[in-house]
């Protein structure tokens, strides 16, 4: 009892092999019926119950079993035979009720043979599997731990040990396989191409066969078989450039099979998609030879055009350089957009002429740089001044002036690019029995609070009142030094001081500022 359950175990570990098998052998043979085969009986068997497991055997010679093992070679065109003139696959102990052996035991009398007309019948002797080309004859086995001699036989899914026979062949060989072009692009097609030759020079079919692969993913829908004429180069697929994408890794693995057996399994070279280099993009602001007063000026630029068939996703990005023979460089590279403003820590210096192109990256290779422009920066000292002081009335002796911002004071902002000294004065007399440049009128610089240190605070008149001077520019006094020009940070204020004279009669009087300014040094 606990022989037969190992034996059972050993068949259902046989039945998971062979469902695994895709090679279908050029000999096919099976345990049948008697009265069921058409082809060649090459051995007769049946147990005590009228079973084929655990079965004496008989030779050809008596043939009283209701079972037979059955073989045909019809799927090469080939005829079984039970003579010996090939192999003698077992050895019997009588013609009929025997036990067997492996004929290398040699002791007992009567043979079991198998044969083909146009081939050599090769037999084997193995545990579980089957060669890929052979097919199994009948299992055995016997009491004797080696299991070769003084066995009983039974269907091949029973005993662990086989006989395996199968029709000699010579595999057919593959000559020569390509995938061209071995530099490709997204625009390109890979085409295959395989040579197989067939040295028994028969009429075999031969058949191509390749698996197509991007990177490790095997490509169902482009791999295939066809037929294929021997010694002649076949094209079998080609791979067009709607499947490749820019970086991905192509081949091919590649076979030939005349109907029996397969050609050693072989590699193609590897094809590594090349990226498409973008089209340089095309300046369009600002136009060549521009000038201009803005110090952070904007360039702009059209978009490149990626080239890649399968990747017009790709997120290009841009590189500008911006350069003269005496300036610091700038360079930004990365930018997402089609245009780029230089910050204020790069400012572009005056007076310069300033060469700028632009060039794209596709996360891969750059692309070729675009045209050279360039671009001047002209110095302009510009100032604007905001307000008109006015005191409405005020009482002989009484003194007012604007720093409680009632009235307000002037706002002085510089709109230049250059930072710039600002010089006051005043054009006439303010007061009928007062001259100008007395304490009667005055000024003194202070900061806007908005943006504090627009100026340099220390070398301007901020620390006490400044009498007014006049009355023409050769009397102007600087009163704000260093004035930036950056926008966040470009104002200052004019505080006014009057006092009203005590011998001053009634009535309203004025007075005209003017400002002046230049570039610092």
């Amino acid at each position: 009892m606990n022989k037969k359950i190992i034996i059972w175990v050993f068949a259902l570990i046989l039945l998971t092999y062979l469902t695994y098998s895709s090679v279908t052998p050029s000999l096919n043979c099976n345990i049948t019926k008697v009265a069921d085969c058409s082809y060649t009986k090459v051995l007769y068997l049946q147990n005590d119950s009228g079973g084929n497991e655990n079965a004496h055997a008989e030779n050809t010679s008596t043939a009283s079993y209701a079972w037979t093992v059955c073989c045909d070679a019809s799927i090469i065109g080939d005829t079984i035979t039970a003579d010996c003139s090939d192999s003698t696959f077992l050895l019997l102990s009588n013609g009929t009720n025997a036990h067997v052996q492996e004929p290398s035991i040699n002791t007992y009398e009567y043979d079991a043979c198998i044969s083909a007309t146009n081939n050599d019948v090769v037999c084997n002797y193995r545990s579980y599997n089957c060669g890929a080309n052979e097919t199994c004859l009948v299992s055995y086995a016997s009491s004797d731990w080696l299991n070769n001699t003084d066995a009983h036989v039974a269907n091949c899914s029973y005993y662990s040990n086989r006989v395996c026979c199968g029709i000699t062949n010579n595999p057919p060989t593959l000559d020569n396989h390509t995938l061209t072009p071995e530099i490709a692009y997204t625009n390109s097609s890979l085409e295959l191409n395989i040579t197989c030759s067939d040295l028994d020079n028969t009429t075999d079919t031969i058949t191509a066969f390749w698996d197509v692969y991007n990177a490790t993913s095997k490509i169902s829908a482009l791999s295939s078989s066809t037929t294929a004429t021997a010694g002649s180069r076949t094209n079998v697929q080609n791979i067009t450039q709607g499947n490749l994408t820019k970086h991905n890794l192509w081949y091919a693995t590649v076979w030939c099979n005349d109907g029996s057996v397969n050609s050693s399994v072989q590699n193609t070279t590897k094809i590594n998609i090349s990226n498409m280099v973008p089209e340089a993009p095309q300046l369009t602001y600002p136009s060549n030879n521009f000038n201009t007063t803005n110090r952070t000026p904007t360039f702009n630029w059209t978009a490149s055009l990626d080239l890649d068939v399968n990747d017009s996703n790709d997120n290009l990005t841009y590189t500008i350089v911006i350069d003269c023979s005496t300036c610091s460089q700038i360079e930004e590279t990365g930018i997402i957009t089609t245009n780029y403003t230089v910050p204020p820590s790069k400012q572009l210096d005056l007076d310069k002429i300033y060469n700028w192109t632009v060039r794209a990256n596709d996360g891969t290779d750059n692309s070729s740089w675009s045209e050279t422009r360039n671009i001047t920066v002209q110095s302009v000292s510009i100032i604007e001044v905001t307000g008109t002081v006015n005191f409405l009335t005020l009482s002989i002796g009484q003194v007012e002036d604007t720093t409680d911002d009632s009235p307000t004071p002037f706002i002085v902002e510089n709109d230049g690019n250059v930072d710039v000294n600002v010089s006051v004065y005043a054009q006439s007399d303010l007061w009928i029995t007062q001259k100008i440049n007395t304490s009667s009128f005055q000024y003194i610089v202070a900061n806007y609070t908005p943006e504090n240190g627009s100026f340099n605070y220390d070398e301007s008149n901020t620390s006490t009142w400044v009498n007014m001077p006049g009355i023409d520019y050769t009397a102007a006094i600087e009163a704000i030094k260093v004035l930036n020009y950056t926008d966040v940070n470009d104002r200052a204020e004019l505080e006014i001081r009057l006092q009203v004279p005590v011998i001053e009669p009634p009535g309203g009087v004025s007075s005209v500022i003017v400002f002046k300014a230049e570039a610092s040094s």
